[in-house]
């Protein structure tokens, strides 16, 4: 697909650049707990709808010689609209955990954007602080 100005900037690419489009649904013991969307610039690797029925984004790329070094993730909320309520299984108005993340490989260069929502009632952050 072209991507969008927010798409272009997160990715470092020009205006009106084609780049590979994800829409998942990720469900655990069968119950929906995510819908993720993703961006990628066409040169990072080739995707087709067979390998990612069969394997994680992640191994793909890092398969095609990806090396992840660095993410700038932002972490928020917000409330479930029609679509997410029922892809969700949720009702309208529920609370969601929304995830927004830039992954760069070990040259600084962006790889993957991500926009992801998770039902709230499902998912939680494990985070370890270090002095």
């Amino acid at each position: 697909m072209t991507a969008d100005q927010e798409v272009c900037e997160q990715l470092g690419l020009p205006e009106g650049s084609e780049v590979h489009h994800l829409r998942r649904l990720r469900l655990v013991d069968g119950r929906p707990l995510a819908l993720m969307e993703n961006w990628l610039p066409l040169t990072v690797a080739e995707l087709d709808s067979r390998s990612l029925e069969t394997d994680g984004l992640y191994n793909i790329l890092r398969r095609a010689g990806v090396d992840f070094r660095m993410a700038h993730q932002k972490v928020g909320a917000r409330i479930a609209d029609a679509e997410q309520a029922r892809r969700l299984k949720v009702e309208q108005g529920s609370a969601l955990v929304l995830m927004e993340r830039t992954a760069l490989d070990s040259s600084g260069a962006p790889v993957e954007f991500g926009k992801h929502v998770y039902r709230a009632d499902r998912y939680s952050f494990d985070i370890m602080l270090v002095d």
